[in-house]
């Protein structure tokens, strides 16, 4: 999965944890896992994720993980 796809399904999972930390139930984080070709050709493992911080909240971070040299 790759850049814009990665975006897309972390957007489609926010809801989802938003309903499940109203009810109180796990899971109240979701982490996505892709790659990102860059501009040399090499590919990077790009990680997005998500958590619930406090009701109707979330918080987001994206790593970059640099293709061994």
């Amino acid at each position: 999965m790759q850049g814009s796809a990665l975006l897309e399904q972390l957007a489609r999972e926010i809801p989802h944890l938003l309903e499940a930390a109203e009810r109180g139930d796990s899971p109240r984080s979701v982490m996505i896992v892709g790659h990102k070709r860059l501009f040399d050709g090499r590919v990077a493992e790009v990680t997005l994720a998500a958590k619930i911080v406090e009701d109707h909240q979330f918080g987001a971070t994206c790593n970059e993980l640099p293709p061994e040299v």
